[in-house]
């Protein structure tokens, strides 16, 4: 009957879970984003990158039981206003909690209007026009604006490059027309004089050609001459206001001036279509990189060398699935516009009976709730966090190309984190140092290039987690100061009181080339590192070497990895090939060079930063050597006994004699307990227990077991023996005895049955302790080393 019953409860679970169970695993895995934009071109390609890029990171480490965010197939746009609204409606009538894109600034525009009017949350990691957001509190963006960019180019042009006067070509779209008109505004009230404006119309490729050509015929008649420094003899700038297709005809066209005009442009001109479409259409810039491009500056949303760790992180897996370069910028704003959604869906609170209308409502709240620093998601791109507009809070960094790439320039504007501690806005706003940008002041901060040559590491010590590294170490920077930006501390020097200059290894070289100073150390001594053991001897540790100037805050000063003027190692065959990491028993796996910010959010105790956004921040150059354990060899080394050890145990099991078997137990406790205790000297900084140890409770425990095994199997023998020495002499009495009579014959023969049942009893009990200590033995170690590598891997 309960068979029966069984059998049918397993069918309705069946019934059950075949009806329901996909419905229920939908309802919890599965939610949905939309994807919008020019899907069959570069910029198209590169946004999907970066979009599923994330989300399979996401849901990888969601685990089975975890929700699963999903991707829509794309909506393709096609860079179309008209296309962008009819797959708006779209995306608003499908499962999407949420929308990546569109691309451009006249796609979302149009798009907007449909998101704001149907409640769904969007976020585009490259439309800048101001309108996009503006009085749209469904839109966000994970880049700067028009009118930031714009205002800072203006200033940029004037106060850095030194140009006197400007020209301006943009497109009268939403794109160009908020970008031309900041620029002039910004030009005027700065005294940067605006020569000459053209603007087309980017449907109508007759009046592009035309106003180009307008264009031209000014400028040939400038007095312009071929400087590779912008403004140093002819003070004229370009100011391209126009998308990157438009970008590439205008670029590809100057070209044919005897002298070229120096040009600045928005973010457009560090697209992956303006890259691409260029090397494309014009193949010079393909085989001589930087033959269109070199010396363009351009407002670039995202350049590695100052991104940080995650950028660097994120640029070699970026390189690992097969993407272009080109490509990294597009795809790196919307892998951060992905990852911003999807944080915002993962705090939506849910209830059986949700409709979809109240989790976008739920998701667009979470998106603005991202309103302060401290709440602020940190992307490969830097911290996100939006204004009152939906419009990320981030710096404006200014590349200019060089052999075709976007690099970051010698100076910079970073935003001032408090007008209290500048001493004399006034004075700092008249010498330049400080700027407005629509409201915010923002200063000059110098861009110093860090390079580090290593000349050998050495001496790795686990007991107290250093190692000694000799290396080149150079600073590059502009005639700013001169020195005074190679102040620097090493923050994880082993000795921090030791002078460097002191010693007889520190070699101090100077340089200077064009107005840019270069200062070289060579440096030897000891660094600490953090190391983390809990999966010795199968751990990975990581070099760590960090510096950053003493004095100076990420305000006045940033430090970036000079990838110019040194190896990186992005090669792996280079990092092989590489004869400075001299460790025995390690091997090196990778290296990374990459810049970071000490931060503090402290009020220092002042009321007047309560509830303010304050954050002190030092520019900090970093250097991580990721080193494995050579295993075999440590085995061999240090182990071989251990495992001796672990097969004598084994041993145990096929011996008779006691005084071997306990000898054998005896001895893994005591020759396991010696190397524990080297162990432990090794290691005798760390609290924790590391992988090894559970290798040495193991075999305790099976040296325990064989004890109590080999007591009972002895204990066992011994009744043997007195059994078989009773049976023994029972049989004799009746064999030489006088005669018995009928009853004590039947007692005799019920005692010997019973005493040879006993022996057989305790017979099969000692074989099935040494069957359960055979079979058993090598179990435990299977399991032990099964749940070493779950751990572990």
């Amino acid at each position: 009957m309960v068979n029966k019953f069984g059998i049918l409860l397993l069918i309705i679970a069946t019934v059950f879970g075949g009806i329901y169970g996909k419905k229920i695993f939908d309802r919890n895995n599965n939610l949905y984003i939309a994807l919008a934009g020019p899907m069959q071109d570069n910029n198209g390609k590169a946004m999907l990158q970066g979009v599923q890029m994330y989300l399979d990171q996401v849901n990888q480490q969601s685990g089975i039981t975890g929700k699963k965010i999903k991707l829509l197939p794309p909506f393709d746009d096609e860079n179309k206003p008209e296309l962008a609204t009819e797959q708006a409606l779209k995306i608003v009538n499908s499962k999407a909690l949420a929308v990546i894109g569109h691309y451009s600034s006249n796609t979302s525009n149009e798009a907007s209007k449909i998101y704001q009017q149907h409640g769904i949350p969007a976020i585009t990691g490259s439309a800048t026009a101001d309108e996009i957001t503006k009085d749209n509190d469904w839109y966000f963006r994970v880049i700067f604006n028009n009118s930031d960019q714009g205002a800072l180019l203006a200033n940029y042009t004037k106060k850095i490059i030194g140009c006197k006067k400007a020209y301006i070509f943009f497109d009268e779209g939403v794109y160009g027309k908020t970008l031309a008109s900041t620029f002039a505004k910004t030009a005027d009230r700065i005294g940067l004089k605006i020569e000459n404006q053209w603007g087309f119309n980017s449907k109508d490729s007759v009046d592009f050609d035309d106003k180009f050509n307008q264009m031209l015929t000014v400028l040939k008649n400038e007095n312009l001459v071929k400087e590779t420094e912008p403004c140093s003899k002819n003070d004229s700038m370009l100011f391209l206001a126009t998308g990157s297709n438009h970008a590439v005809k205008i670029i590809a066209g100057l070209r044919r001036l005897e002298n070229k005009i120096p040009i600045i442009g928005p973010d457009s001109l560090a697209s992956s279509y303006f890259m691409q479409t260029l090397k494309e259409k014009y193949p010079q810039e393909k085989n001589y990189p930087g033959y269109y491009t070199d010396g363009i500056h351009v407002a670039s949303p995202f350049l590695v060398d100052i991104a940080g760790k995650r950028a660097q992180d994120f640029k070699h897996e970026f390189i690992d699935n097969g993407y272009s370069m080109e490509s990294i910028i597009t795809s790196a704003l919307y892998y951060d516009a992905t990852m911003v959604a999807v944080n915002a869906i993962q705090k939506m609170i849910e209830h059986e009976n949700i409709t979809i209308t109240e989790q976008r409502k739920q998701i667009k709240t979470n998106l603005a709730g991202l309103s302060k620093l401290i709440n602020a998601v940190e992307g490969v791109t830097g911290e996100i966090y939006f204004d009152k507009n939906g419009d990320a809070i981030k710096i404006i960094p200014v590349a200019v190309y060089n052999k075709g790439l976007p690099i970051i320039t010698l100076e910079q504007y970073q935003p001032l984190p408090n007008l209290r501690n500048v001493k004399n806005l006034l004075l700092d706003i008249l010498e330049d140092k400080t700027i407005q940008v629509n409201g915010k002041f923002m200063t000059k901060a110098n861009v110093v290039y860090v390079g580090v040559d290593f000349n050998s590491i050495s001496a790795l010590n686990s007991t107290n987690s250093t190692y000694t590294a000799d290396f080149y170490l150079w600073f590059r920077f502009k005639d700013n100061g001169k020195d005074k930006f190679s102040d620097i501390n090493f923050s994880n020097i082993f000795d921090p009181s030791k002078d460097l200059k002191e010693s007889n290894l520190f070699v101090e070289k100077s340089s200077e080339i064009d107005n840019t100073f270069t200062k070289t150390y060579r440096i030897k001594t000891q660094f600490k590192s953090d190391f983390d053991f809990h999966d010795y001897p199968l751990d990975n540790q990581v070099l760590v070497l960090q510096l950053q100037h003493k004095k100076f805050t990420k305000d006045k000063l940033i430090y970036v990895v000079d990838t110019q003027g040194m190896d990186t190692y992005d090669n792996k065959q280079d990092l092989k090939d590489s004869k400075f990491f001299n460790i025995g028993g390690w091997k090196m796996n990778n290296i990374a060079f990459f810049q970071t910010s000490q931060k503090s959010d402290s009020t220092l105790g002042m009321p007047e930063l309560f509830n303010s956004q304050q954050r002190i921040e030092y520019s900090r150059f970093n250097v991580n050597i990721d080193i494995e354990r050579y295993v075999v060899s440590f085995i061999i080394k240090n182990l071989l006994p251990t495992i001796f050890i672990i097969i004598l145990g084994y041993v145990v099991y096929y011996t008779t004699t006691f005084t071997l078997r306990m000898t054998l137990n005896i001895n893994m406790i005591l020759a396991t307990s010696l190397f524990h205790l080297k162990l432990a000297s090794s290691l005798s900084s760390i609290e924790y227990n590391v992988l090894i140890e559970y290798v040495f409770y193991m075999v305790y425990m099976m040296a325990i077991l064989g004890i109590i095994a080999t007591l009972l199997i002895n204990n066992l023998e011994d009744k043997l023996s007195k059994d078989k020495e009773s049976l023994e002499k029972m049989k004799d009495i009746g064999e030489i005895g006088d005669e018995l009579i009928v009853g004590d014959h039947v007692k005799k023969a019920k005692h010997i049955e019973r005493t040879q049942e006993k022996i057989d009893n305790d017979q099969r009990v000692i074989k099935r302790i040494v069957l359960f200590g055979r079979i058993g033995y090598p179990i435990i170690i299977l399991l032990t080393l099964i749940s070493i590598s779950y751990d572990k891997f």
